[in-house]
């Protein structure tokens, strides 16, 4: 049997949420609206991230910015070492 590890990255591979932060900071109020009607179910997850996007006023340097902020997981390298020395694919 083959293994490899399907890793996401908000919450996994960073300690906060970066598409929150980044909404946060540069999206017009209603994303939280919409964020609330995927929390309830109304909406799936990829009608939320549409709608939330198409709210997002950031420029590139400014989404950069936000970037160089996220925090890694402090074990995150370690268990990427892990993975790679067991020979266990890591998809992100």
């Amino acid at each position: 049997m083959s293994w490899a590890v399907l890793c996401d990255f908000d919450h996994t591979i960073t300690i906060e949420d970066a598409t929150d932060i980044l909404l946060e900071k540069h999206a017009l109020p209603e994303w939280v609206e919409i964020e609330e009607l995927w929390k309830k179910g109304h909406i799936g997850s990829r009608a939320c991230m549409q709608q939330q996007i198409g709210l997002l006023r950031a420029t590139p340097a400014q989404v950069d910015t936000v970037a160089e902020h996220i925090r890694v997981d402090p074990h995150f390298k370690s268990f990427a070492t892990v993975c790679a020395q067991n020979g266990v694919p890591l998809i992100m």
